[in-house]
């Protein structure tokens, strides 16, 4: 598999994850906020994010809120040959289901391949057919970030708890001080 199928691989599963409500293939902790007003949700939602990622887009109208690639450090893996890169990426949906306001959070943790276990994956792919690509119509890359292949490691469900909790949380405060009515 080369960058290129790789990064339409990720594309597509960021699509199906945010088109389908977290609801897909993508393992998405939920919160159920109650009966909350969408705007107020929405701005706590981003508030509440941004405190633990920087935000890429926001969807006030969707309820989606995605955000920038956060670094993380982990150990190399000798035998995959793989740096100690990894990143995390969330995706927060906001959906109202009857009266009650739903959240719906991934956070996925992709690690960065190295040349070995790009060539360990490029050995696995099967050819049907002669080959009908040159090898830089695959494999170039016009910028260094294209020569980047991340790849799906895990999920991190415990950080995305924190956060939903840390929402509902903030959404009480603001529901229950003085002036402010839930009903």
């Amino acid at each position: 598999m080369n960058a290129r199928t790789l990064v339409v691989l990720a594309a597509a599963a960021a699509a199906a994850m945010l088109g389908g409500g977290c609801g897909g293939s993508l393992p998405a902790a939920s919160r159920n906020l109650g009966a909350v007003d969408s705007s107020s949700a929405f701005a706590a939602a981003r508030d509440v994010m941004s405190q633990y990622f920087t935000l890429d887009q926001e969807d006030p109208d969707l309820g989606r809120i995605t955000t920038q690639p956060k670094l993380l450090q982990q150990r190399p893996d000798k035998l995959l040959t793989t740096s100690g890169r990894a990143r995390q990426k969330a995706a927060l949906r906001l959906v109202r289901e009857g009266k009650d306001l739903v959240a719906y959070l991934t956070i996925t943790v992709e690690r960065q391949e190295s040349a070995p276990a790009r060539r360990l994956e490029m050995s696995r792919e099967n050819y049907s057919s002669v080959p009908d690509q040159t090898p830089a119509e695959t494999g170039a890359a016009a910028t260094a970030e294209q020569n980047e292949v991340w790849t799906l490691q895990t999920y991190d469900a415990a950080l995305a708890n924190t956060i939903l909790q840390d929402l509902s949380d903030r959404l009480r405060t603001t529901t229950t001080q003085p002036g402010n009515s839930t009903e």
